[in-house]
């Protein structure tokens, strides 16, 4: 195996698919089919448990149901992870939503040297509000306004088929460093410290809220948060 192509290899393996409460046992199956296809690694699922049915369906794929990773609760399935992608098809309050083609070269520069999570809701319901928490962004896959939602395994099968097809063609791979959330809460700081007095107090947390939204759909690396954080440094006296 050539180093590019051990590297891309790297890079579908940095990604988690990670199947949240899935209603269906069906859909189980045929996910583990599309990640075999698509050269991820087996699913990671928020589940008490995989019916036979699952196994069935996978067929010679059944192997990837065997060995997926299986969590009582979903901060336990990500919790290795450097960032968090949401799937949806409904706005999310206060959290940025992508169409899936204009993030999907985010979600590989991330890949390249971080882990990533890709987060899919049950069937009926999608994510719930408190799984939606831990999302750092969310992204939704076109489709006609008549009929906008995606069963689950052709969802997944859509995302991993891109990102396969992304890497497989991409000549050089270049990873990108995401500031972590605690730079951001320090810039958030030097901030409210910058325009507590340019506000009044009733509109500060309403500023902070509308900042941190923004901050939140920009991505930045750490070499931008540094160059904000030297714009909101207060004078000292006499200079």
């Amino acid at each position: 195996m050539s180093k590019s192509t051990s590297a891309k290899t790297d890079v579908l393996k940095n990604i988690k698919i990670v199947l949240v409460q899935p209603r269906i046992a069906e859909n189980i199956g045929l996910v583990a089919r599309v990640l075999h296809n698509t050269s991820f690694s087996p699913p990671v699922i928020v589940t008490s448990g995989i019916e036979e049915k699952a196994f069935k369906v996978a067929r010679r794929s059944r192997h990837f149901v065997g060995r997926a990773q299986k969590h009582d609760k979903l901060k336990d399935a990500v919790g290795n992870s450097h960032f968090i992608f949401g799937t949806t098809c409904r706005p999310r309050e206060n959290k940025p939503v992508f169409d899936f083609d204009r993030i999907k070269h985010l979600i590989v520069s991330l890949a390249c040297n971080q882990k990533v999570s890709i987060l899919f809701g049950k069937e009926n319901f999608g994510l719930s509000r408190s799984e939606s928490e831990l999302c750092d962004s969310f992204f939704y896959i076109p489709a006609s306004p008549d009929f906008s939602s995606y069963n689950l395994s052709h969802a997944v099968a859509i995302v991993c088929y891109e990102i396969f097809t992304m890497v497989r063609n991409m000549h050089s791979l270049a990873s990108l460093e995401l500031a972590s959330s605690k730079e951001y809460e320090e810039l958030l700081s030097y901030m409210e410290e910058f325009i507590t007095d340019k506000l009044k107090s009733s509109h500060l947390k309403p500023a902070i809220t509308t900042l941190r939204r923004i901050f939140s759909r920009t991505h930045l690396t750490p070499n931008e948060i540094g160059l904000l954080k030297s714009l909101f440094v207060k004078p000292k006296p006499g200079k």
